[in-house]
């Protein structure tokens, strides 16, 4: 399911958070999201962070990628929290040359923030003691053996946040992914979407309930999936319980995302990284 940015729905973000799906569609594309120019300047800027810091992503067997701002993944909300609070310096330099409403723009700040507010929800950063989550996190895909980011679900790592009572663990089972395309020379680097939604006892099974990360090619060479392709300024909403990965990249693709979940009273709409 797609449309065209003028066009946006909310109601279509507000199913899939709730239900799972809207109409039996699992994944929501917005073609022209961001300003090509908007596109253009956080491109720069991340290049000359990289360039001067390095990947912001610790090394490891996992997941290979130039990195801009902190993760959750494997993390409990102290940890993400203190490693958010220390890049919030670079995270602030991505927008440098963009005024407060193009970087609003950036996320689609203010049509998720007006839209959920007309349906009675308040929709901003999670919330960790005393602190928020990371504004989003910026990536170059690298090669990652058969795919750029392996099979997985980003369901599994909310389980993780009930250790130290981080407030993602309250958005039950619908994580969304909400991704932006920012940069795309070459070829590949589309999103993989399987037709799966693992469930408890198969995440044990394979020792992944607590990450989600990474899914044995075998384990899905035969479920179905589609593909979702972005051009740069284009986005997309998913349905992140389901199994997904990027497809191989040749040349540069970068990507800007965060996650969004829906709390468990209703009320609120959260976003984390």
């Amino acid at each position: 399911m797609e449309s065209a940015a003028d066009d946006f729905d909310i109601g279509i973000v507000e199913n899939l958070l709730r239900d799972g799906h809207h109409d039996g569609a699992i994944a929501y594309v917005v073609r022209g999201a961001v300003p090509a120019a908007v596109c253009e300047t956080v491109h720069a800027n991340f290049r000359t962070i990289i360039s001067v810091e390095g990947t912001q992503r610790a090394l490891d067997d996992i997941i290979k990628a130039d990195q801009v701002g902190a993760t959750q993944f494997k993390k409990s909300g102290q940890e993400y929290a203190l490693n958010t609070a220390r890049l919030q310096v670079s995270m602030l330099s991505l927008f440098d040359g963009l005024s407060a409403d193009e970087t609003s723009r950036f996320m689609l700040d203010d049509e998720l923030r007006t839209g959920f507010l007309a349906r009675g929800l308040h929709f901003g950063p999670a919330r960790f003691k005393s602190t928020y989550s990371n504004y989003c996190t910026i990536r170059a895909w690298l090669r990652n053996g058969e795919m750029s980011l392996q099979p997985h679900e980003d369901i599994s790592q909310v389980e993780a946040a009930r250790a130290d009572e981080f407030e993602i663990q309250t958005t039950g089972q619908n994580t969304m992914s909400f991704n932006i395309c920012v940069r795309s020379d070459g070829s590949g680097g589309a999103v993989r979407v399987w037709d799966l939604r693992p469930s408890p006892t198969t995440r044990r099974s394979l020792g992944l309930h607590d990450t989600g990360y990474p899914y044995p090619a075998e384990f899905v060479e035969d479920i179905p999936h589609t593909t979702i392709v972005l051009e740069p300024g284009d986005s997309y909403f998913l349905n992140a319980s389901f199994l997904h990965g990027v497809e191989p990249v040749v040349g540069e693709r970068i990507t800007a995302g965060r996650f969004v979940g829906l709390s468990d009273d209703d009320h609120r709409v959260m976003f984390w990284t």
